[in-house]
């Protein structure tokens, strides 16, 4: 929830979100086609593939459950007013906010597809995201202020180490044991001796 949560609240992947896919129907005229019966029928169809569906049957105003399950972090939200009760159709908003309108006899198939690429467009953006929250770090000025984790050459010894702690008013967190979310570079010198010796990358940070 940490990585994908936003100013509206958490965001889940489909694998763990209590409500895979949450309808929401828009209540319509009398005499005309019934909303609720066509979500009911859209969530049976759904619940026998295995998908945990929720149909919000609360007397809230649309805008009101919009607002409640972008906030519970709902995957994809299906829509079903008037209008998609006599077209035959279904509106789905995703919680990335990407909207669409497909027809009710693919709904399965639909809906599967939009939880995929939900789930692919979550991966690529938490892994944009932790590859933007470390840099290089060629010099010590480089680290004063600096809210990343910054990637520095250390000869490893413990001076050095005190003074990168010092610029960057944080700590050396360490050298990784694995490969950097970075392009790879060539080595160089102790960011803060300029020692060419049996140095490595060391991670640098502030406090979080």
């Amino acid at each position: 929830m940490a990585v994908h949560g936003d100013a509206k609240g958490v965001v889940f992947p489909s694998a763990i979100a209590p409500h895979q896919i949450v309808i929401v129907p828009i209540p319509a005229a009398a005499g005309t086609a019934d909303p609720m019966a066509m979500a009911q029928g859209i969530a049976t169809r759904l619940r026998q593939g295995g998908r945990r569906v929720h149909v919000d049957a609360t007397d809230a105003r649309p805008g009101a459950k919009y607002y409640l399950w972008e906030l519970r972090g709902a995957p994809l939200r299906l829509e079903i007013g008037r209008r998609e009760a006599e077209q035959g159709t279904v509106s789905a908003t995703d919680r990335l906010g990407r909207k669409s309108t497909f027809p009710l006899e693919h709904v399965e198939a639909e809906v599967d597809r939009r939880l995929a690429d939900f789930d692919r467009t979550l991966t690529e953006q938490a892994t944009e995201r932790f590859r933007a929250s470390f840099a290089y770090a060629d010099t010590l000025a480089e680290l004063a202020g600096s809210i990343q984790i910054r990637v520095v050459r250390w000869c490893g010894g413990e001076p050095c180490g005190r003074k990168i702690e010092e610029a960057i008013d944080g700590s050396v967190l360490g050298i990784p044991e694995g490969p950097l979310p970075l392009e790879p570079r060539a080595p160089g010198p102790c960011i803060a001796c300029a020692s060419t010796g049996d140095g490595a990358w060391a991670l640098a940070s502030r406090p979080l």
